[in-house]
């Protein structure tokens, strides 16, 4: 017995800025109470339980499966995703499954078709709802949304919400069939546009603001962090080019480029010039805590090399207020400036009862021992 019609649908799982992951139903020579089960698993395995049988691991394709409704199971080391599935005969159901750090930071599709008997349609779930839906560039509502009418053929849907990923899934629909798809979106860990750099006055720290937009998105720092990490190694997206060494919180924990809490007393790894740190802090924060403050000075004397020390001089009270600078090492020798009590200059030559210093605009000068600390500082 011939197969009357077979449905085609091609879905690519596609997000903003990766690698697009293409998913193929292919006109399957089987009969008509066979069903087909592809499940994909971007960037990890996972153990597959189909009503609680294990299948194996992701990637997976069985194309003889009875069709009927099951419990669809995913198990990616600590976390767990389950779901309802239908498998219709002579057709693919497609279960697309991204496991981030956390749920938050997790995303993908389910796809699956019903028969109808009439015109192609195209029903829409998403978590969140509110989800703003376009099909071929023209907005078609919100989810949920049911979208009847549809034209057969290759049709292209755009999933967007304020501060999630956006999703994009080429599909192609046919007559008599609904094609149903529930889709999960990811929440963005990184701020909208150019990460900001926060000052901590020096150009060996870099510090990057991830401080949340809105409190109705936020998570606890420690998720944010490990959210950050994994979007840089799986996105591309904002500071990729800038590897971020450590993060810091508003309350002055210090986490490792894995996401894990850092000990600055217990450090004994090797010093750097520089280093990145993230700053995942609370709601709105423009500037840092005083305990990530406090927290950044403590990393800084840790992982930094430290820095050539100078010899320098601190002018000390002379019973005006200032001492003068001379040309020469003698009391005769014109006057070039003033300088205040408590400045600190570096130190160039000494001679007996004279030392010569560097002043902040480039000239050279001397003034009296009797009236001057040494000392040895950074530059």
């Amino acid at each position: 017995m011939k197969v009357a019609f077979k449905p085609l649908l091609i879905f690519a799982g596609i997000l903003v800025l990766t690698a697009a992951g293409w998913f193929v139903f292919q006109n399957f020579k089987t009969i008509p109470q066979k069903a087909s089960l592809l499940i994909e698993t971007p960037h990890t395995q996972a153990e597959i339980f189909l009503d609680d049988q294990s299948l194996g691991q992701t990637p997976f394709q069985k194309d003889d499966l009875s069709q009927g409704e099951y419990t669809l199971k995913l198990i990616s080391g600590e976390q767990i995703y389950q779901t309802k599935i239908n498998l219709l005969g002579g057709t693919q159901t497609v279960v697309h499954r991204e496991f981030g750090p956390s749920d938050a930071f997790s995303s993908g599709d389910v796809l699956w078709f019903e028969k109808t008997g009439s015109s192609a349609t195209i029903s829409v779930t998403s978590d969140p709802d509110g989800v703003k839906v376009k099909l071929d560039g023209a907005d078609v509502g919100e989810t949920p949304v049911l979208v009847e009418d549809v034209k057969a053929g290759a049709r292209d849907l755009h999933l967007s919400f304020e501060n999630f990923e956006t999703r994009k899934i080429s599909i192609r629909v046919e007559d008599g069939y609904q094609l149903r798809i529930s889709s999960k979106l990811a929440l963005l860990p990184l701020p909208a546009g150019d990460l900001e750099k926060i000052d901590f006055g020096g150009e060996k720290i870099t510090i990057y603001n991830l401080s949340p937009t809105s409190s109705s998105l936020y998570v606890d720092a420690a998720a944010l962090t490990k959210g950050v990490i994994y979007w840089i190694k799986t996105r591309g997206l904002g500071v990729a080019q800038t590897k971020l060494d450590y993060f810091i919180d508003s309350q002055g924990i210090i986490y490792d480029s894995e996401g894990k809490t850092f000990d600055t007393e217990t450090f004994e790894g090797e010093q750097v010039e520089t280093v990145a740190v993230g700053y995942p802090g609370q709601t709105g924060d423009e500037g840092l805590s005083d305990q990530a403050k406090t927290a950044l000075d403590s990393l800084a004397r840790k992982v930094l090399k430290t820095p050539p020390v100078i010899d320098k001089v601190k002018i000390l009270p002379t019973g005006m207020g200032w001492l003068r600078v001379r040309a020469e090492p003698i009391l005769s020798a014109a006057e070039i400036t003033k300088v205040n009590v408590g400045e600190k200059f570096e130190l160039l030559e000494e001679k007996t009862g004279w030392v010569k210093i560097k002043l902040p605009d480039g000239q050279e000068g001397w003034v009296s021992a009797d009236f001057v600390e040494k000392i040895e500082e950074a530059p």
